[in-house]
């Protein structure tokens, strides 16, 4: 059933024929507030075409200099006659940024410190608080709310743009303005740029875990000790003569016992080829290269498979606590297959290896093959031009740092905490029902 919603003449004008635009001015009148413009002042300071100085170092802002968590991350440097014609607007500290240009995008920020007298594109409108709170008022324009409404205003096919004077008449929820909400923004504003700033990828986290917990023999120390060759027998060359393919990667770095690949593994086996064709919204998860994300095995872009091909692919079906290796383009991408994942189909271009977990912990094996250390290692033992590869061979030769249970699971318990301190969601789910509350 379609639910048909009728519109009353006044809120339709000659200019206006857009279905989401007519939609959303109905909504508006719902909502009880305070227009934006009676709290904010709009574009206060403008920089005209004859203050601009040729030769003079500019900081400009535009829409890449803010990232999809709405913080204003950098500044571009460039001289007077390099500013775009559309460099027009001065912020302060305290401002606040929002793009009117594809505004869908929810490209919303507060100006810190550091970008004070900063240039900023027109493409944004600078609101300058002065009846609410920045941080409040930050909440309430990166709100699903508000992003639903100013984008419902934005016209354009190509390029959706809301003009000023639309957003000028959006309003501000009463419960804004009051001592709780504001020290409640305040928390939320400092704990969310706190976080966004002190965001590493997983690949650093495991990295200073690894070092920390003292397996890793500094580089320093290395070159200390005057190792600068290392022989290789004449019994042990094969097929290839590139000097990177003989080494073993880093492993005179480690501080604890290595081991190959091969000697602390169970199994080896390779996935299944199913034809595109056969891929369905719902079934047994069918495993791709793409699906390896964070090591761990991602639902975003999953496709499934029918019963009958898992029957026939037995042998590619994963368990809990294997490891998945990518061998084709993206070489030596780890995931771990955990409990939501037992029963699913790997792809043809996935190695399955079953740990032997008296030696090694899969979790502890994944995050290690996610370091620059072990990637070195499967890049010098590629080939192939057009797309890379890596033999099975090859994979079972990799050396892993193999330290006692405890000091693994030590590790593997330090690495899960400073992801879960880095971890955004928990932060963006307290800030969204707070922004919900606004709107109440």
């Amino acid at each position: 059933m379609v639910e048909i919603s009728t519109l009353p003449y006044n809120v339709i004008n000659n200019d206006e024929w857009v279905v989401t635009s007519l939609l959303s001015k109905q909504d508006l009148a719902v909502i009880k507030g305070t227009p934006l413009n009676e709290v904010v002042d709009f574009n206060p300071d403008r920089l005209n075409q004859d203050q601009i100085i040729s030769d003079r170092e500019y900081s400009y802002i535009d829409s890449n200099c803010i990232t999809e968590e709405g913080i204003l991350l950098s500044a571009k440097k460039m001289h007077g006659e390099e500013l775009p014609a559309r460099a027009r607007l001065i912020v302060r500290q305290g401002d606040i940024l929002i793009s009117t240009v594809r505004p869908e995008r929810n490209l919303v920020a507060v100006v810190t410190k550091e970008f004070e007298g900063c240039v900023v594109n027109t493409t944004f409108a600078v609101l300058r608080p002065k009846r609410i709170l920045a941080e409040v008022l930050y909440f309430v324009l990166r709100s699903n709310s508000f992003n639903k409404q100013i984008t419902a205003l934005s016209k354009g096919m190509t390029v959706p743009t809301v003009k000023l004077k639309d957003l000028k008449d959006l309003e501000v929820p009463d419960n804004c303005f009051n001592d709780a909400i504001e020290n409640k923004a305040n928390e939320y504003f400092s704990l969310w740029i706190e976080r966004n700033n002190n965001t590493k990828s997983t690949e650093q986290v495991v990295e200073e875990v690894f070092t920390k917990n003292d397996i890793l023999i500094i580089e320093e120390e290395l070159i200390k000790e005057s190792i600068l060759y290392q022989p290789y027998p004449y019994d042990k060359l094969k097929d290839r003569l590139d000097v990177g393919f003989y080494m073993d990667n880093k492993s005179q770095a480690w501080s604890v016992e290595t081991k190959s690949l091969e000697d602390i593994t169970i199994k080896f086996r390779s996935g299944a080829a199913i034809p595109s064709k056969e891929y369905k919204t719902e079934g047994i998860p069918y495993v791709r290269i793409k699906d390896l994300k964070g090591n761990l095995i991602s639902k975003e872009e999953l496709v499934y498979i029918d019963e009958e091909f898992k029957e026939i692919n037995l042998k590619s079906t994963l368990f809990k606590n294997e490891v998945l290796i990518s061998r084709v383009g993206t070489i030596g991408k780890a995931a771990l297959v955990d409990e939501k994942f037992e029963g699913a189909v790997a792809n043809q271009h996935l190695t399955i290896v079953m740990p032997d977990v008296n030696q090694v912990l899969p979790e502890f094996l994944v995050y290690y093959f996610n370091t620059t250390w072990a990637e070195k290692f499967f890049e010098s033992r590629s080939g192939g031009a057009a797309q890379q590869f890596i033999k099975l061979g090859a994979i079972k030769t990799i050396k892993v740092p193999v330290p006692t249970i405890q000091l693994q699971q030590k590790i593997i318990d330090e690495i899960n905490k400073e992801l879960k301190l880095m971890d955004l969601r928990a932060v963006r789910k307290q800030i969204e029902e707070f922004t919900n509350l606004l709107f109440d």
